[in-house]
């Protein structure tokens, strides 16, 4: 199963916020990684039909060459999304509001052991009484995640799923979707990339509603390194790096010095050393490659 777009543009008020672009979101877990504005949300409403494509073309492939995507019906019963700007009905109760999500779903009741795991998964067994309106924004973010995998979907699509957790919420939901990667597709659209880092098999990176690269994560990464280095400068020599190179990471330690990791394709300066790339590497190389004024 592969979610494929081709030449995919959208217009909102006569102006391209997606510009013409192809991607492919394999099973496993992909990253959707962007600044804020870049062209996420807007592609993830392509993908879930909530925007209409202005033109191109987005195909659900099946193992029998079946497109998902032109049959609405199997389409959202294989489908859980949570949208970015998620608020459930605020009247109900947690509970009130799951068992809504299972009829609107036609779910049966021999899911209740699914939903009860997820429950407990995400921490929500205290809050099933309370109105959705009276939750804290994590907490109704993770009422978000549940109502998403109520129907144990083959696709599913989570905007900014962490927005509003504190970092061990952010640690179980990121191991529950590993654990549950097999055989289905996930798509993690975040900001944050450490969010993603460990568990994402694909990345999709967009940027000014361009995809800038689509590729699997232990190549593109594997391909950053050579490319990474780690210096220690003074704050003079520091100045002069910013403004030569893309800059990851500067920690000033108790002598004044700054230990500082920074991406260049040759050695930046005599005492720099070569480390190993991570994800963030591979975003701000292709996020800040269209800058002339760094030396790349």
């Amino acid at each position: 199963m592969e979610i494929t777009g081709s030449k995919v543009l959208k217009k909102i008020s006569n102006e391209p916020i997606i510009k013409s672009v192809n991607f492919s979101f394999k099973e496993g877990v992909n990253g959707l990684i962007g600044a804020n504005g870049a062209g996420k949300t807007t592609l993830i409403r392509l993908i879930t039909k909530y925007y209409k494509l202005t033109s191109g073309k987005i195909r659900i492939n099946l193992e029998n060459d079946t497109d998902l995507f032109d049959n609405e019906t199997m389409y959202y019963d294989n489908l859980g999304y949570l949208p970015q700007d998620f608020r459930g009905i605020g009247e109900f109760t947690v509970i009130e509001f799951l068992n809504y999500i299972k009829r609107t779903k036609n779910i049966s009741n021999k899911n209740n052991t699914v939903i009860g795991d997820l429950v407990d998964t995400l921490s929500l067994d205290k809050f099933l009484k309370y109105k959705l309106k009276n939750l804290s924004g994590g907490t109704l973010r993770r009422v978000g995640v549940l109502q998403a995998l109520i129907n144990n979907p083959k696709i599913l699509i989570l905007d900014e799923p962490t927005a509003g957790l504190d970092p061990s919420e952010r640690i179980n939901l990121k191991n529950y979707l590993n654990d549950i990667a097999e055989n289905r597709i996930i798509i993690v659209s975040t900001h944050i990339i450490q969010d993603i880092e460990d568990i994402a098999n694909n990345v999709v990176i967009i940027d000014s509603g361009k995809v800038v690269l689509n590729e699997c994560v232990n190549k593109v990464v594997s391909s950053m390194n050579g490319k990474t280095w780690m210096v220690k400068t003074d704050a003079k020599t520091l100045q002069v790096l910013r403004d030569k190179y893309p800059i990851r990471k500067i920690k000033e330690d108790e002598s004044g010095f700054y230990e500082v990791v920074l991406l260049s394709e040759s050695k930046p300066i005599d005492n720099s050393i070569k480390i190993n790339a991570n994800l963030e590497d591979v975003y701000l190389y292709y996020s800040e490659k269209k800058d002339d004024s760094y030396e790349f």
